[in-house]
This record gives C-alpha cells, structure tokens and sequence, in this order.
C-alpha cells in the first residue's frame, strides 16, 4: 500500500474521513515505530480533545483497522506496518541520504531527481487543520528543499554551473535566510567565470541576513568571499560540502540550573521515555525562546548521567557540518572517527547521549543531523530547537508554558502552580523578605500576562526588588521592555524577552510578518477563518499561520468546536504597537466588525435549534473578540454596527450566565443613540429582559415600558411582543398579577402570529406563572407540556432543559420527588458544561428532591454546588432559592433559628409571589411552617434578624450548613 503524504494526502484505500486519514499519516511518517495513545491523541485533536479521548480514538482505530489490516494497536500504543519506500516523505529522506553517500556523481544525482519528483504539492495538504499536521508539514518542506540544494550541489560537480545561476537566484529570493544556497549560487557564478557577480552576490546576502536576522553571514560564507578574491583553485574542484564548514562551541559540561525547576516532572519522564523506546534516535524538544528547552534537556542529561550514562553537551551558536558536530561529539567521548566516517565506540559502551542544544542556528539542521543519527548508531541526540527537524526518525516534543493557576483560583491553588511556584523563588532571591501571602491575586494576574513563560517571569521577578510587586504589573501593562536584564550568566539571546521574540520574527518573510503583526488585533484566540477574514489582503494565510505554529509565535489553544489559535500574550504585547501604528489597522478592525458581525447572525439562526451548542461554544471562543470591537465601533462613532452586535450577542450571553456583564454593556450602547430612536426602542428592551433574569424589577419596569412606547411609536410589532413578554413577566414578579398576566396573553398571542418561536416559548413559561399563582395548576402544567413539545420539535437544548426543570418543579409541588429528581436529572444532563443558568437552577431542583426523598448529605452537597453558581452568576431570585433549601435542611437538623433566619433572608432578596411571607413551594412552605411552629414566640425575632442578613452572612451560613 502507497502513501502519499508529500502533496495532497493520498492512500491507495479509501478511508471514511479526515480523521482516519491523519491517523494514517501520523503513523506512516513514524515508519513503523509505534505511538503511544496519548501521542495520537495530542497530534489529533490537540488542546480540544472530545470528551472521552480513549474512547473517540478506539473508535478511530476501529474504523481504519477495517481497512487496513496492517494497523495494530494494543493497549499503550499503534503502529502501523508499512515498508519505508512506500511512503513517499521516508523515501524522500532514504533517497536524499542515499545520494548524498553515492560516489558516483551521476548516479547520485539520478536519486536526487527522483527523490524530488516525489513532490506534488505542499505537503499535507487537506490535513493542515489537524493539530499535528503543520509542524510535521514544516519538517516535510525543510526536508524537501535540503534535497533541491543537494540537487544543485550535484549540478555544480557535473560542471553544469551556468544553467543552475538562474534556479539558485530564484531560491535564494524565495529563502533568504538559507545560506548554503547564497553559497551554492556564488559557487556557480564563479565556475562560470563570473567572479564579480559572485563578490556582488555576497554584499547581497550579507545586507539580507541582517536585515532578516540582525546578524553577520557565516564564518563559511565569509571564508567562500576570501577563496574567490584570490581565485583559491578548490573552487574549481569538488568542494560544494566544505562551504557549509563553522566550528560550533566546544562540547561542554551540562548547564547547572540557576533555580530549582518547576512543574517539569511529567514532561521529564516523558522525554526519558521517548528516548528509552527502540530505534527512536533523535527527541527534539521545541518552544518559542525562553520556554525551558535548555533547562528539560538539562534535567533529563543529569539524570542520564546519575545513571551511569556518557553524556556529550553541544551548545550550538553557529552553523556547523555533520563532520564538525561529529568531532565535537568524538572529542568529548575520547573517541575516534573510523574510516567510514562513523564514530568509533567500544563495543560494550553504553547507548551515548548527545545534546544539541540552540540547534536552530543551524541553516539545514534537518539533513545533517540525519547525516549525524547514520554516523552514531551508539548515540541518542536529544535536540533543543525552536522548530522542528521534519525527521522520520524524530520524536518531538513540545515544550509548554509553566501551568498557570485557574481562573478564580483561591489562595492555596495560585501557590500550587508552577508558574508562580517559580516567579516567587526567583523575586524572592532578588528581593528578599518577598512573600506571596497577601499578595496571590497580583502575581497569579502577572503569571497570566506573561503566560506561564520561564524566561518571562525570571525577568520580571528580578525586577520586584527595584520597582516592587505592583510597579512590575503596572510595567507590564504597558509593555515588555523591563523584561530584560545585563547578568552575564544569562546568554545574549536571553538577557530580553523582546530579543527572543525578534529572533523568531526575525525568521518570517515579509508576508508572515505582516500576518503576525495583523493577528494582533485577535484579544484571544482565533479561528483559521477568522485570520482569512482580516487577512485576505495578505498572501498564503493558511501557510502563513503554519509557519508562525512552526516557529512558537503562535500556539493552539482550547475550544470547545474546531482548531483555535492565540498569539502569546507576550508576543501580542510585543506586536500590538506595531499593528496599532500600521497604515490599515482602521480597515483590519473594520473588517473584524463585519466578520463578527456575520458570524452572530449565522449562530443566532442556530442558537434555538439542534446546533444551538455549537453556536454557544463558538460564541464563547470569540466572546473577547466581540467585547472589544463593540468598545472600538463606539469609540470612532459607528453606533449602528455596534447596536446590531450587541442585540444578536445578548442572548448568547444570557445563556453562558454572564448577566451583569451584558446589562453593563447593553446600558453603555444605548447611552450612545438617540433617546427617541428606533435603535433605543430595541436596546431599552434588551436592557430591561436583562434586569428581568437578575429580578431587579425597578429597572426592568423602567426600560420595558420605555421599549414598550417605543416599539408601538415604529409599529415594531416583533420589539413589541417582546418587550411585553419581559414587562408582563417583571410586573407579575413585582406583584401587579393582573396587568401582567394582561401584557403576557397579547405576547403569546402576538408571538404566535408572527411565528417568532423563541418568544412563544419564553411567553409560555410567564404565562404558565400566571396560572400557577391563580391555582390553575392543571394549566400550569399543561402549558409546560406545550412549552415541551415545541422546544423538542425545535431542537432547542436550551428551552427544553429549562422546561424539564420546570416539570420537575412542579412534580415537587405534587409531592413526588423522585419523578421531580428523574426530571431535573434530564435537565443536568442536557445542561451540564454548557447552559450555566439552567444548570444552576436544575441543580437547586435536583438538591430540592435530593432532600425529598431523604438524602440529606446529598441535597447538602447539591446544593453546595448551586450555592456557588447563583452567587458567581448573581441572580437574587436562585440566591433566595438556595436560601430557602437551606432552610429546609436546617429545620431537617433541629435548627429552627437558622431555619427561619434563612426564609427570612430569602423572602427579603425575592418576596413570594402570593403576596405573604409563604413561598409557593409546597416542600418550602412546609418546612417555614414547621419552623415557626417550633419556635413560637421566638419566631418573629429571628425572621427580624434574617430579613436584615448581608448578602455575604448569608453566603457564609450557606457555606456553613453545606459543609456540615
């Protein structure tokens, strides 16, 4: 069986989709080393696994096994049976050593012809999107274009130097920074007797190196200028390889860290592993500069050679052939080169460990580190670099940022973090007497600016003894440049993390640098498509963003849907001046506009449908993205774009809980339009259904009656229903039953006539509360019923989970919790990680029947759960719920006193509908009854003191009770 991976991803089988195929060319590029399931699983979904990843890649194995027999798997990895000239990336690399080791210059080139015909597009193509896909393409396309120079370089001993002048210039234009191809196109001007040209051509690549680079040509490029100045007779010869000579550093002891090493444990074991598997010869760990490279492959060197093993450590800070790094290598073994040019080791020595490290100075690392790996069959290399080789034979492995504590984290989980574990050890070397007690919300917002990057936080640590904690964070709210230091233990690359940002811009072509200066305008992560829509003036965007994955400028991040990218914050911060000041940043951030723009319209049509969850979780991604363009539109005056944003968001925010946040934001927009406007008909009453999720009925009722007048002053009939709906509903909850039952009939049946289904169904939901408070109970519950139907008939996962809570509320009232417990459990299971509203109020339920049928600790820690939620959220009505549970559960304990206190707190937060101190909960009322009864004269001091009770008194009681 054939696979073509080198072009358009070909196999001679067909598999059902891309999934299966990028597994096939996972393990096609391995040849036949096995993967383990958590390298498969890494390289196929990276950070957005699904959410059973062993199950999802069983399935995925499963599916190609019934095609291809060859594929085995037991329970730790998969392999794939395959013979190395049948796929064509193994045959390239095979076919390209193999030409490189002939004598005979003919037949050497007949290889390397047919090696590159092997070609037929980008490699990869059709798996780009696939997590492990664009470094491995990387690789694949270095690797390709080492055999077009080995290609050339074979021209040039047949003597065919003028027909390859015009192939080189264009190489050369299209890789600037190669410079074995400048030297191998002043090889070819002179052997073509133009000596002059080939003088030029060096001016020419020196000022392009510094220009991309910012450094001098090699000291081989500079040797190549001299021999031709004096005509030196070796360049006429057979001399090509020698042009790429330097001397790398000299192979030194193992870098002793300066600090311990935080958080590192599980990528160690990793690497030690990768090394330990059979035929594995090359691990390459990679990182954008001053992610910890250095530091893993010195922990992992140490602890090979605590074991017993040789050790040889290359720091690389120049370019090098295989034939000086392999007598570095020699030297530091006390070994020798044979005459076959392999390294000469006893024979009962142990496997060599041999460290690369900074290998990326290295112009074309790929081919001649396999020029190494053939000429060491003793040694493992271990590689720091800040791409990858593109070997077959290469394991790589991503060095990530430190772990960052987790949002909202409490004291003792910022400590446990290592990135701060690291900030703290090296701020308190340099400013001693520094502690993190007090002090935990400012460095865990630092180690989030600088997103967990050691370099990053050193420097900034070093700073806190001069600027202080606080002056450090303000400092790095405006820029990087503190980020720096003169130590001289520190390497020159190092001493700012702007240096090592620049070195890896300094990489890119002009194109991939205006990508990644446009990017900038992304707050967070980004989808490929959302990059196209900004950048569809630049060429090769998708090639483009691969290259920046490929150099660390910029990482995969997690989403819930499909790929997502993020720039660093870092790098973002380094980058955003230079986009800010660029001639189109107005037309990138306007052209964001109306990509977000379209993109809410097309998932407004699918929120209150079966793709609603996709909608949510693409909403959720692109959520900062939408805060800031609303805050741009309004800052250079396009208000109606910034109206329409808003209005199609609100909804997707009141659905992930951020409630306060989107009342904020909606009060600020209809501040900047026309108090009597259309556009403040709509946006007082989104306003105002947001007062109405967080029971502030005072400005509900302000703003919906405001968009009630409104709406009826343009005949927007939709506006109208809508904005009667909220009103009606905020009225009856305010106590005024009769005008509001009134204002929710004319919704339902206005809602209905104009076919607007997300409002009937709100509608049905206030127009069931009207019949509930009217003891209409058999109606009540069959316009849930109703309700149901509809949502289901829809798709709406979101209604339907809410009216499943519903139900389960009401088969509470009837006295039967455990059909009302098998309701909310289908109201969790619909809601869980995804509708944070529902969710808590299905978990109140489910704690309510919890309670009811005797489960004490459960309901407890149910309702530890809804306790949190309500609060975070910060909705008073689901607050005075949890406090009315509460009350149930102390009674339950022989605590009358906080019982009553507890109903008293929530009768205070959101007043029973009936008018009286009575909840309508018929479990509820029992229990308040019971209460005051055991009290008796008591009763009233203790409701007295409950109905004054703070909000966060009344939180930590909760907290309390729960706990138990």
């Amino acid at each position: 069986m054939r696979i073509r991976l080198l072009g358009p991803v070909e196999l001679d089988v067909e598999l059902p989709g891309k999934r299966e195929r990028a597994l096939v060319a996972m393990l096609a590029l391995a040849g036949g080393a096995p993967l383990t399931r958590e390298e498969l699983v890494d390289g196929l979904w990276g950070t957005s696994p699904p959410e059973d990843p062993e199950t999802s890649l069983e399935a995925l194995v499963s599916r190609v096994r019934g095609v291809l027999p060859e594929l085995q798997a037991d329970d730790r990895s998969v392999s794939l049976e395959v013979a190395r000239p049948d796929v064509d990336a193994l045959l390239l690399a095979d076919e390209v050593a193999g030409a490189r080791a002939e004598t005979d210059a003919h037949r050497s080139l007949s290889r390397l012809e047919s090696a590159l015909r092997l070609r037929r597009g980008p490699a990869l193509t059709g798996l780009l999107d696939v997590p492990f896909a664009p470094v491995a393409a990387a690789g694949l396309e270095d690797l390709h274009l080492g055999a077009v120079e080995e290609h050339v370089a074979a021209q040039l001993r047949l003597g065919r130097a003028a027909e390859q002048v015009v192939r080189l210039r264009g190489l050369v234009t299209a890789h600037p920074t190669r410079q074995h191809l400048w030297a191998l196109l002043m090889t070819a001007l002179y052997r073509d007797y133009r000596a002059e040209e080939a003088v030029a051509v060096y001016a020419e690549a020196r000022a392009r190196i510094a220009e991309e680079l910012g450094i001098e040509p090699s000291e081989a490029l500079q040797r190549l200028e001299a021999a031709i100045l004096r005509n030196d007779p070796s360049l006429t010869g057979d001399a090509v390889a020698e042009q790429r000579v330097a001397t790398p550093r000299a192979a030194g002891r193992i870098p002793a860290p300066r600090s311990r090493t935080f958080g590192r444990d599980e990528l160690v074991r990793r690497v030690e592993g990768c090394l330990g598997e059979p035929g594995q010869a090359v691990v390459t760990l990679t990182g954008l500069g001053g992610s910890g490279k250095t530091r893993v492959a010195a922990v992992v060197a140490s602890a090979f050679e605590a074991a017993g093993r040789r050790v040889v450590w290359v720091a690389l800070a120049d370019e090098a052939t295989p034939a000086a790094l392999l007598r570095e290598i020699a030297g530091g073994l006390g070994a020798d080169v044979d005459e076959l040019g392999q390294l000469s080791i006893e024979a009962d020595e142990q496997q060599v460990l041999v460290v690369l490290d900074n290998y990326e100075s290295l112009a074309n690392g790929a081919a001649g580190l396999l020029e190494l790996v053939e000429a060491c069959p003793q040694v493992d290399f271990l590689v720091t670099s800040r791409v990858s080789l593109g070997l077959a034979a290469e394991r790589v492995v991503a060095v990530p940022p430190l772990a960052l504590p987790p949002a909202h984290a409490g004291p003792s989980d910022v400590a446990a973090s290592p990135a701060v574990q690291l900030f703290v050890a090296t701020a308190e070397r340099a400013a001693p007497g520094f502690e993190l007690l007090g002090h935990e919300e400012d460095v865990a917002a630092l180690c989030q600016i600088l997103d967990g990057v050691p370099l990053a936080l050193e420097l900034a640590a070093a700073r806190v003894r001069t600027l202080g904690l606080t002056g450090v964070l303000t400092g790095l709210r405006r820029n990087l440049d503190l980020l720096r230091t003169t130590a001289a233990d520190v390497p020159e690359r190092q001493r700012a993390l702007v240096t090592t940002i620049e070195w890896s811009l300094g990489r890119l072509s002009e194109a991939e640098r205006r990508l990644a200066v446009r990017l900038a305008v992304f707050e967070d992560a980004f989808t490929l498509e959302s990059a196209e829509a900004v950048s569809d003036d630049l060429p090769d965007v998708v090639e483009g963003v691969s290259t920046l994955m490929e150099t660390g400028l910029l990482r995969a991040t997690g989403s819930r849907i499909e790929i997502s990218y993020a720039l660093p914050r870092t790098v973002r911060a380094h980058l955003l001046p230079d986009f800010e000041a660029s001639p189109d940043a107005l037309s990138v951030r306007q052209r964001l506009a109306d990509h977000l723009l379209a993109q809410l319209t097309a998932w407004r049509e699918q929120l209150d449908r079966a793709e609603g969850d996709l909608a949510r979780a693409r909403f959720d991604d692109e959520v900062r993205d939408i805060d800031a363009t609303v805050d741009w539109l309004l800052s250079v005056g396009r208000i109606r774009p910034a109206v329409d944003i808003t209005l199609l968001a609100t909804p997707f925010w009141i659905t992930a809980g951020r409630l306060q946040e989107a009342l904020a934001r909606a009060q600020v927009v209809l501040g900047y339009v026309a108090a009597e406007s259309h556009e403040a008909a709509r946006l007082n009453v989104t306003v105002g259904r947001l007062a109405y999720h967080l029971t502030d009925v005072p400005v509900a009722t302000r703003h919906l009656e405001a968009g009630v007048r409104l709406a009826e002053r343009y005949a927007d009939e939709p506006t109208l229903a809508e904005a009667r709906c909220y009103l009606g509903g905020t009225l009856f909850i305010g106590g005024d039953h009769r005008r509001g039952t009134a204002l929710m009939t004319r919704s339902v049946e206005a809602s209905d006539r104009l076919g607007l289904y997300p409002l009937v169904v709100e509608a049905l939901a206030l127009k069931a509360l009207s019949h509930l408070h009217a003891g209409e109970l058999d109606e009540e519950r069959m316009t849930h019923e109703r309700r149901l139907l509809l949502t289901r008939e829809h798709g709406d996962v979101y209604r339907t989970a809410d009216t499943y809570n519903t139900l389960a509320e009401i088969a509470l009232d009837d006295g039967d919790p455990r059909k009302a417990a098998t309701y909310a459990g289908e109201c969790v299971t619909l809601a869980e990680g995804r509708l944070p509203l529902v969710m808590r109020d299905a978990t109140i339920t489910l704690a309510r029947a919890t309670a009811g049928q005797g489960d004490v600790d459960g309901a407890r820690r149910i309702l530890g759960e809804a306790v949190r939620e309500s609060y975070r959220i910060g909705q008073t009505l689901a607050i005075a719920q949890c406090a009315r549970l509460g009350g149930v559960l102390a009674f339950g304990e022989d605590d009358a006193d906080l019982a009553l206190r507890l109903f008293a707190a929530a009768q205070t937060l959101a007043p029973s509908p009936r008018g009286t101190d009575e909840p309508v909960e018929a479990d509820f009322a029992a229990a308040l009854g019971e209460a005051r009864a055991a009290l008796a004269d008591r009763a009233k001091e203790s409701w007295e003191l409950g109905a004054s009770m703070p909000l966060v008194e009344l939180r930590e009681r909760l907290e309390r009770l729960v706990s138990g």
